[in-house]
This record gives C-alpha cells, sequence and structure tokens, in this order.
C-alpha cells in the first residue's frame, strides 16, 4: 500500500512491517486500492532494480530506488491454508516466506526462574548496531549506489553446489502419491538455495561485527564453514515449510470433493454426478445439492475445480 511505499522512500535501509497474526496482512490484499500490495512485495523480495507506483489519481510517480521490505509475524497452523489461497504457492509467493515451526514445543510455559546473560545481550546489540550504522544505503535522486559484490571462495560454491544436486535428487524421486509433490518440493528448495547465499552474507557481516576491530564494510568474500552453517539455516527452513506445504495442501481433497472433481474432469453432468454419488453413498443427491456442492468446493479447493 501507499503508506508502506513512502515508508521505504524515506527509509533507504529499508523497513520491517510486523503483525502479530500474518493472516491480518493477507486480508490487506483483497481491498480497494491495495490491488497492487501483492505484486509489490513479489517484486521487492529481489530489490534488484528501482520500483515504480504510479497512480492514477497521483499528479506523479513514486519511485524506490530499493524495496528493502521484511515482513514479521505469527499464525496458529489451522490459518496456514488461507496464506496459501489464491495460488501463492503456484505464483511464488510463499516460496519467498521463512516458516519457522517447532512441532516439538508448540505450547511454551515462560521459565520465571530464567536468568538472561545480559553480556550476551550487550554484545547482540553492539552487533546489530554496528551492522545498521556501518553498512550503508546511498541514494542519488531516484537511483541507488552500486551493490558491493562478495563472492563465494571455490570451496563454499561446491558446497552449494552438493547441497543443490542432494536436494534434487530427492525432489525427482518423489512419487505421485507423496505428501509433498515434486513441484512443491522443487520451488521450495529453488529459492531456499538463493536464500542460503543471503543467510552465509548475514553470517559473514555478524562474524565482522562482532570482532574487537572488524570491517563489515570491507567484506568482499564468504569461506566454506560460513557457507556450511548458512545451509544448516537454509535446511530447516527447506524442512519447516514443507511441513507447513503439507497443512496447507489443498490437493489433499476431502474424499467427496476428490470424486465431485474427478466426474467433472470425465465431464459429468451434475445430474450424472449426483446418480454416481448416491450409489457410492447410499443416500439421496440432486442436481440442485451438487451444484452448491461445486460452488463450495470451488471456493475452498480452486485448483481442482477449475473445469
Amino acid at each position: 500500500p501507499a503508506f508502506l511505499q513512502k515508508a521505504l522512500k524515506s527509509n533507504p535501509k529499508g523497513v520491517i512491517l510486523y503483525k502479530e497474526e500474518i493472516i491480518t496482512l493477507m486480508a490487506e490484499f483483497n481491498k480497494k486500492n491495495n490491488e497492487d500490495f501483492e505484486p509489490f512485495l513479489l517484486e521487492a523480495w529481489s530489490a534488484k532494480k528501482p520500483y515504480k507506483y504510479d497512480k492514477v489519481s497521483s499528479t506523479r510517480a513514486l519511485i524506490i530506488p530499493r524495496t528493502f521490505t521484511t515482513l514479521v509475524g505469527t499464525t496458529q497452523p489451522a490459518m496456514v491454508r488461507k496464506i496459501f489461497a489464491n495460488d501463492r504457492d503456484y505464483t511464488g509467493f510463499t516460496y519467498r516466506m521463512l516458516f519457522a515451526m517447532d512441532k516439538a514445543n508448540l505450547t511454551l510455559v515462560p521459565d520465571v526462574d530464567y536468568e538472561p546473560n545480559y553480556d550476551a545481550q550487550d554484545r547482540y546489540r553492539n552487533m546489530i548496531y554496528k551492522l545498521y550504522k556501518e553498512l550503508g544505503v546511498k541514494l542519488y535522486g531516484v537511483k541507488a549506489q552500486d551493490p558491493i559484490i562478495v563472492k563465494c571462495d571455490r570451496p563454499a560454491i561446491m558446497l552449494l553446489d552438493r547441497w543443490k544436486r542432494m536436494h534434487k535428487a530427492k525432489a525427482d524421486n518423489l512419487k505421485d502419491d507423496d505428501a509433498i509433490s515434486r513441484e512443491t518440493y522443487k520451488g521450495a528448495f529453488g529459492k531456499l538455495g538463493e536464500y542460503a547465499l543471503r543467510f552465509a552474507l548475514i553470517l559473514r557481516g555478524m562474524d565482522e561485527a562482532t570482532r574487537a576491530y572488524g570491517q563489515v564494510q570491507d567484506i568482499r568474500d564468504i569461506d566454506e564453514p560460513t557457507m556450511a552453517r548458512a545451509l544448516l539455516a537454509t535446511d530447516y527452513f527447506m524442512y519447516s515449510y514443507l511441513e507447513v506445504a503439507k497443512i496447507a495442501d489443498t490437493r489433499r481433497l476431502p474424499e467427496e470433493a476428490s470424486l465431485i472433481s474427478n466426474c467433472l474432469k470425465r465431464g459429468m453432468s451434475f445430474e450424472k454426478i449426483a446418480s454416481h454419488l448416491g450409489q457410492i453413498y447410499g443416500k439421496g443427491f440432486t442436481k440442485s445439492s451438487i451444484a452448491r456442492k461445486v460452488q463450495s468446493y470451488r471456493n475452498k479447493y480452486p485448483k481442482d475445480f477449475l473445469v
């Protein structure tokens, strides 16, 4: 929306949009005058080129040189399906999200006897401050400075390549009746392969910022140990995404919905579907009741009711 784009214009280092319940953010996508919100977030993920916001009611365009935007929020497992609604996995929207899922500790109880390590907190706070202060983003009108090139050394590149080949082999070996589809797995590891590079650079910057005389603005390389740590984080988010995708997978239809979908794909009329389901379930179905069910299932499972 306009407020986020204007905030980015005034904050070239980026902004964080926090939602206690991230589903409320998804609701914003469908509001009037917010039609550009979701496409903007898709484009903002890479931040490779300026974003031009040109509204008919405005006299001049708003140009954002770098769309550094981070979304942070929480949700309940039962609400995950709404995040994947409107084919957001097909558009790649959900692949850009990092899901943190802890199946072992779904209910957290505060430990009132816990004593925080204030020295560690101070070191962490100083590291964040140093990263923010020293990693500048200069603007020249509507243009941003050229990015600084940081390269992975050959061992780091080879490690990342082995990681990609391993996950590609896992995806290729998936069967049609597996809980996770081949397309979902490939989509997840494809985008998270890009995240691995981001994680590696973040870790490299954190390491440099915690050194006594570290110069984060002079970072130009990433080594194999740093990439190895980055891939540990990447694997965590990879498997968290796959767990979330299982919950949200709209292809796992209820039996009745699956039968109706298959009948429609075979070209059967509502009247014939009613007769067919009556034979299966031993109860009466009518043409109008099938029509209502089709409309209801189409709203819930749009990918399976495209016919």
